[in-house]
């Protein structure tokens, strides 16, 4: 059956799920049911103290469950293999490194790292990130010199107050007139000051070099291989570069330059006591300032604030949005100081709310300081670009006008890279027992003479009296013998997430929001937590509390009837998020004292707090429903249940009365006893269903009918007065007791119970007249006869009335303004068909109605071509970048020179996606456009099926330049396996034969004369000292040649140009790159890349290494020199 839209798009009106955008032809409902097939504890019974209850698992923002694929995985192809690292001399040893290799690896692609960033695995999960981070930067110690610092200048300032004393002038600071007419005393006074505080100003001058004049001029790049970033030299390992690091090119070299990293903005160097007494008088200025949202995990707010550091919160402004402004403002204010460090939360563990990331990023940038960001929430749901912009945050986060991307400046944008980023993979899908992930820019870590945590593995040497310690920051940063599996286990999360399209996640999230929204607005005493509760866009995360008259139930045992009633596991307490906690409530500095000194007197029940639960993708419609049928339920019923639990109040915990104490037990593992333990979890031979969400929510209100006579069997005539060991805190009690409850529920149930019965049985009837009537389910929650009587009872036995609002957020509901200026009706939403409806796009539709919740998927001159903007000269200069002069003469010299070019040809440029290939395209259509000759211009890619390549958004951006474009597939890799059956064998020279042999074929097919390769000099360089070592031969690639058929011919116009220029025109002009990551490239450098670090090394020594080698080179181009060989079509290693 179809329905007719407003869009007159036909939406089939079973299956919703269909209805979701699937990229790539991903298959969603496919997915989702391998997913929930995939979870380890999917389809589990309980058994409650009401009942065997079906097991829903709501907590995935704490952490994610556990997957078969992925335990099996490992299991079968991991635990084999491993052993201890620390020596890869043999097999197994080998290849657990290179499980953690490629885990890192994999993180890089799916992260967009650069070889300026660094991957550190460590300790349990984002909080020992953060912790890892903070060490690393030497955050403590900054603090404490700054402290040293001052009192050096308060004794300073004290001894030049006393001088006359000493019968001495005061001449304090330069700004004194003394200073000019007294130079002599003046300086007496500070040589007097400095000869008695010798050897402390000595041990600050020692700590100065340590913390802000060491550097780390050694990084990893792409290969795997190390670099000097100051010498531009590679090596094959760092005993290469500690013997490089000894010589006077070296030293010579970082004479030249200016201080790295952090201390960029410093600007001091300490050559004598005047220089340090320059220091002393601008101490202030070493005082680290380190910004936070109120939003913000308590992991990341206590980390910095137990440096010593100084904190600045950003709240929100007066629309209620993260006050941007503000923090610009502050920024300025501390303009002065040395660091400046933003660290923020990416997603709120609290409200699923999303911040602006590359905003936040733009501005700490553009203030000289740096942004981390806390991703624990996000990671496993957001896209995460570490040197990047991502479009989404633009579209998806309460963004100022100021930081619109349409207002972006160039600039701007390339300040949108993350100075460190960290999460826990535990919170994945698959992810349990895994590590905290840290990636970080090299340049800011500052630890050089020992690493953050010390250990075995991480040394090169040691003595009884000195250590030496590896200089690779991932390597000697991840002490000790490293969790391989743990590393192994990160790897596959991450692809696991990756297999899903990031905007089917998205779409999926909305869904849901839209569906829980239209549920919780409608239950006029639960609150939710947040700015915006009603988003559409952010993860759906929804805290909250229930309110009954005038105090809430506790979230423990919201939390406890949650998994008693429904088997639903949910969160309880401030769920790590104390200031955001605190500012929802509207809790005063006053009121937060009180509740601070109860807590810590040993009673943790009074500590404020909410109920969290998070719909996650992979939940089921049903699912979802069933969980909204439960809050509402005990939102309206479940205080009558407290008399029938107990707390304990110096852990806010609540339990039901004699709750038999089942558990499973390490201790009773034998060899004979491996079954699974059924006394609390059974195995469902089906999932979750319609069906069952009738049956379980049925069972909860026969639970309710006979409550008073359990409560009668549970306490008999027994009553405790719960309220008398809470006298004293009386008036800072904010939730219900079980006794404020009990005189009120016998009275209550005899009300209810006839109307409750008689709704039950009335459905029971339509279940057998009709079937399950689907619609009607949990309708006795909404019956209104049964609500209205419950919510008159219950203001009449308690005497006080029961606003019947719904305030915007807890805020809303506890601000000292009249209520009545937040009341609403509840938030209205759209019909659910009416999201998918927005998504939808009616094939053939042109690209500028693509709706903006799309647009995420967009490379960034998609959004270029589509957006409707009058600013078409931007759009041209986006597209059409100027070509330097370097690269235009020097092409020009080249097609000169071996007449590449003629008057007619029809030029097919092989593209395949990298920065040589991407500049050749606009070098050629810049000679076009400037040559006195006419010929055309071809684009034609070859994909060899590669999982990890993937070309495809290159057709739209060649076709939005206008050229014609040929996309040629075709399984090289596959062939390869099957082709090659010596060991000896290359791949890459196979694939190189058959990438050759498409683009002939493309060529001919086409009408296409010359082809033309994106090859450069350093390529030819490297080709000639291979040729030469290996075969003997001065071969090397030729500039311009016709090959054996005699149809074609293949030029490289880039022969003359070094791979540097095309380096920085791809990064200036932004160019959509496409890395090519080819698997078998992976696992270890080939030759080309051991001749490229040899002409490094060797250019270092002499600079006009490859102006030397271009002269020689110049015949071997032409092909007049070939060995006596005979001429063949390409040399490709």
């Amino acid at each position: 059956e179809k329905v007719e839209t407003n869009t007159n798009i036909s939406l089939p009106q079973t299956s919703k799920e269909t209805q979701l955008v699937n990229k790539g032809g991903i298959d969603s409902e496919r997915i989702l049911k391998q997913i929930k097939e995939d979870i380890i504890g999917n389809n589990l019974l309980c058994n409650t103290p009401f009942g065997t209850k079906p097991v829903i698992y709501s907590d995935f923002i704490a952490s994610g469950k556990a997957l078969h694929s992925i335990e099996n995985y490992i299991r079968d192809n991991v635990q084999p293999f491993y052993a201890n690292v620390h020596s890869e001399s043999g097999l197994l040893a080998e290849h657990s490194e290179n499980f953690r290799r490629e885990a890192k690896h994999i993180l890089r692609r799916h992260f967009n790292t650069d070889e300026r960033d660094s991957i550190i695995f460590t300790g349990q999960g984002s909080t020992s990130a953060i912790n890892q981070l903070a060490r690393l930067i030497n955050l403590e110690k900054k603090v404490c010199f700054y402290n040293e610092l001052k009192i050096i200048h308060q004794q300073y300032e004290l001894f030049c107050s006393k001088s006359d004393l000493l019968n001495i002038k005061t001449c304090v600071s330069s700004d004194n007139a003394d200073a000019e007419t007294s130079p002599n005393k003046n300086n007496s006074l500070l040589e007097l000051f400095l000869l008695l505080n010798r050897s402390k100003i000595d041990s600050l001058k020692e700590k100065f070099t340590e913390l802000y004049d060491v550097h780390n001029f050694l990084i990893l790049n792409r290969w795997g291989k190390y670099e000097c970033v100051i010498c531009k030299e590679t090596f094959e390992n760092e005993s290469q570069f500690n013997l490089h690091e000894q010589r006077d090119t070296h030293k010579t070299n970082i004479e030249k330059v200016s201080l790295i990293g952090l201390t960029s903005n410093i600007g001091f160097s300490i050559k004598s006591d005047r220089d340090f007494m320059d220091v002393v008088q601008s101490y202030q200025r070493f005082l680290p300032v380190v910004f936070l949202s109120i939003m913000e995990h308590n992991s990341n707010a206590l980390v910095w604030r137990d440096t010593g550091a100084k904190v600045e919160y950003i709240g929100f402004d007066k629309e209620n949005q993260f006050d941007y402004k503000l923090l610009q403002e502050k920024t300025v204010e501390y303009n002065e100081h040395f660091i400046k460090i933003g660290s923020f939360i990416a997603v709120s563990n609290l409200s699923g709310e999303r911040m602006n990331v590359d905003a936040l990023s733009i501005i700490m940038h553009e203030a000289g300081g740096l942004a981390f960001f806390d991703y624990a929430t996000g990671a496993p749901y957001c896209k995460v670009n570490m040197n990047g912009l991502l479009e989404e945050s633009f579209i998806e986060t309460d963004t100022p006008s100021e930081f619109t991307l349409e207002k972006l400046s160039e600039k701007q944008k390339s300040m949108c890279y993350k100075d460190a980023v960290f999460f826990s993979p535990h919170k994945f899908l698959g992810g349990p027992n895994t590590s905290g992930v840290l990636i970080l820019k090299q340049s800011i870590v500052m630890t050089l003479l020992k690493p953050a945590n010390t250990g075995g593995g991480v040394v090169l040497f040691v003595t009884q009296n000195s250590s030496n310690y590896i200089k690779s920051i991932e390597s000697r940063e991840e002490a000790g013998t490293p969790d391989i599996i743990a590393a192994a286990r990160i790897g596959l999360v991450i692809l696991n997430k990756h297999k899903l399209n990031p905007e089917f996640i998205y779409t999926r999230h909305q869904y849901i929001n839209q569906r829980v929204i239209s549920r919780l607005s409608s239950i006029p005493n639960l609150y939710l937590v947040g700015r915006n509760p009603d988003n559409l866009t952010k993860v759906p995360i929804y805290s909250f509390l229930i309110k009954t008259n005038s105090k809430f139930l506790h979230y423990n045992y919201v939390c406890a009837l949650l998994n008693d009633l429904f088997g639903i596991q949910s969160r309880g307490g401030c769920v790590c998020a104390s200031t955001y906690g605190a500012y929802s409530l509207n809790l005063s500095d006053y009121s937060l004292s009180l509740l601070e000194r109860t807590v810590v007197s040993g009673k943790e029940i009074f500590r404020p707090g909410f109920t969290r639960v998070n719909f996650h993708y992979s939940l089921t419609d049903s699912e979802i429903d069933y969980i909204l049928d439960a809050l509402e339920f005990v939102s309206y019923y479940g205080w009558l249940f407290l008399p029938l639990y107990r707390y304990k109040t110096e852990t806010g915990g609540f339990r039901y009365l004699n709750k038999k104490e089942d558990t499973v037990w390490l201790n009773n593992y034998t060899e004979q006893n491996k079954e699974f333990n059924k006394s609390l979890l059974i195995y469902s031979e089906k999932a979750f269903a319609e069906e069952d969400r009738e049956k379980y929510l049925m069972s909860a209100f026969e639970s309710l009918i006979t409550l008073e006579q359990t409560i009668k069997q549970k306490l008999g005539k027994s009553r405790i007065n719960h309220s008398v060991s809470f006298k004293e805190t009386d008036n800072i009690r904010w939730f219900l007791l079980p006794d404020d409850s009990e005189d009120v529920a016998s009275y209550v149930h005899s009300k209810i119970d006839y109307f409750v019965r008689k709704v039950i049985k009335n459905r029971e009837r339509e279940r057998t007249e009709r079937g399950v009537n689907k619609d009607a389910i949990g309708c006795i929650i909404q019956d209104e006869r049964v609500r209205e009587l419950l919510i008159k009872d219950i203001d009449t036995c308690f005497g006080k009335e029961l606003k019947l609002c719904k305030p915007y957020s807890i805020r809303d509901l506890l601000n000292t303004v009249n209520s009545n200026d937040y009341h609403r009706e509840g938030t209205q939403t759209k019909d659910t068909k009416s999201i998918y409806e927005e998504i939808e796009v009616k094939e053939g539709s042109s690209k500028d109605k693509i709706p903006e919740n799309q647009k995420d998927s967009l490379s960034e001159v998609d959004i270029v071509i589509t957006k409707e903007d009058s600013t078409s000269k931007s759009k041209t200069s986006l597209l059409f970048p100027k070509v330097p002069k370097q690269i235009t003469s020097t092409v020009g010299e080249a097609l000169l020179l071996f007449k590449m070019i003629k008057d007619g040809d029809r030029v097919l440029i092989g593209l395949s996606g990298g920065k040589d290939s991407m500049s050749l395209i606009h070098i050629l259509l810049y000679f076009k456009k400037h040559a006195p000759i006419k010929f055309d211009i071809g684009v034609v890619t070859i994909d060899p099926q590669s999982d990890d390549y993937k070309p495809e958004p290159l057709k739209q951006y060649v076709e939005s330049l206008g050229l014609p474009y040929f996309f040629e597939s075709d399984p090289i890799l596959a062939r390869a396996k099957k082709s090659m059956k010596n060991e000896k064998d290359s791949i890459c020279s196979f694939c190189s034969r058959m990438k050759r042999g498409l683009i002939y074929s493309c060529a001919r097919r086409e009408k296409y004369n010359v082809i033309a390769l994106g090859q450069h000099l350093d390529d030819l360089a490297e080709s000639l000292l291979m040729s030469i070592f290996h075969n003997g031969l001065l071969r090397t690639m030729k500039a311009n040649y016709v090959i054996d058929a005699g149809d074609l011919r293949v030029i490289r116009p880039l022969s003359f140009c070094r791979e540097k220029l095309f380096k920085e025109f791809a990064a200036e002009t932004k160019l959509p790159i496409i890395q090519e990551n080819c698997p078998a490239c992976f696992s270890a450098p080939k030759e080309r890349l051991r001749v490229k670090m040899l002409l490094s090394q060797q250019e270092n020594l002499f600079p006009s290494l490859f102006s030397s080698l271009k002269k020689a080179m110049i015949p071997l181009m032409k092909g007049e020199v070939e060995n006596g060989e005979k001429k063949k079509d390409d040399i490709d290693f």
